[in-house]
């Protein structure tokens, strides 16, 4: 599987669309199948700005990078995200017409979408969680995902890999990194976990995105297979992190090297165990069905 990522911070909707289009176009030359960008890539996660509640904006926009990428030739699957809005009877306890999700999905090679999926655990003001753990397969590969805050919960990783996910999905809004790069690298592989034995992917719009692999090999002497180039040497201010603007980056995995450890270790804890844990295990949802707009 060639995975790539994209990491932009712009300061507007229109921005970020021009700049996603730009990822798109990249992650086509370098013939990527599946393209992640950031939490809210649409439109940037901008609590004060009223932007992010400008229903007809995100709208066209959305149609305008929809758009774009059936326009370019090879394009990949490419992960975006943005701020929606579903019927409030589908949300128990709601006391409005229509409820403010962080909703992420697949923009499809043909630039229709894919089915939606939302953040699990929600800590943005005004946004509510998700109804469902994410699990998709897309590219013939499945795919779990989580946002941002969601890595800090097992629970949202564990059941995806026990259905068959090695490749893990991580857009992220976490700011700008701080310190030197070494630290950097070294603190995001230790938040992402060998321990579910899967691939993840990080893309965090403030910067430090990187493709890790499950564990170190005989020729990967590091976790980190793919990195952007301001978590490099290539930063100008190397070995303090700094900001580098739009970044790209891009790897081949072997996603056979991914077993997966919680499969067997529910198989080893009996039947019983196994029965609790597959009641949490969410359907394989495929991103080339068809999905009502």
């Amino acid at each position: 599987m060639h995975v790539g990522i994209w990491q932009h911070t712009k300061p507007c909707t229109r921005d970020s669309v021009d700049s996603l289009i730009n990822g798109v176009r990249k992650g086509a030359e370098a013939g990527v199948d599946i393209l992640v960008t950031a939490e809210t890539s649409l439109t940037g996660l901008r609590f004060e700005d009223p932007e992010l509640d400008d229903r007809d904006l995100i709208k066209s926009e959305l149609k305008r990078f929809q758009q774009a990428v059936a326009q370019t030739r090879g394009a990949p699957y490419t992960l975006i995200g943005y701020p929606a809005w579903i019927p409030g009877d589908q949300v128990e306890g709601a006391t409005c017409d229509f409820v403010k999700i962080n909703r992420h999905l697949f923009v499809r090679p043909d630039g229709s979408l894919g089915p939606p999926m939302a953040k699990v655990h929600s800590c943005e003001e005004g946004m509510w969680h998700g109804r469902h753990y994410n699990l998709q397969r897309v590219c013939g590969v499945e795919v779990a995902m989580g946002v941002c805050h969601d890595i800090k919960y097992r629970d949202v990783w564990c059941t995806g890999v026990m259905a068959g996910a090695r490749l893990c999905l991580h857009p992220a809004a976490g700011g700008t990194p701080a310190g030197t790069i070494d630290e950097i690298r070294q603190t995001n592989t230790d938040v992402h976990s060998p321990e579910m034995d899967a691939f993840w992917v990080h893309v965090n719009d403030g910067g430090g995105s990187a493709i890790y692999y499950p564990r170190t090999t005989a020729r990967l002497q590091e976790r980190i297979v793919a990195a952007t180039k301001d978590l490099t040497k290539h930063n100008p201010s190397y070995p303090e992190y700094a900001s580098m603007g739009d970044q790209f980056a891009h790897a081949r995995i072997r996603l056979y090297d991914a077993t997966g450890c919680f499969p067997l270790r529910t198989l080893r804890a009996g039947s019983k165990a196994y029965e609790c844990w597959s009641r949490l295990i969410p359907d394989i949802v495929d991103v080339d069905e068809d999905v009502p707009e």
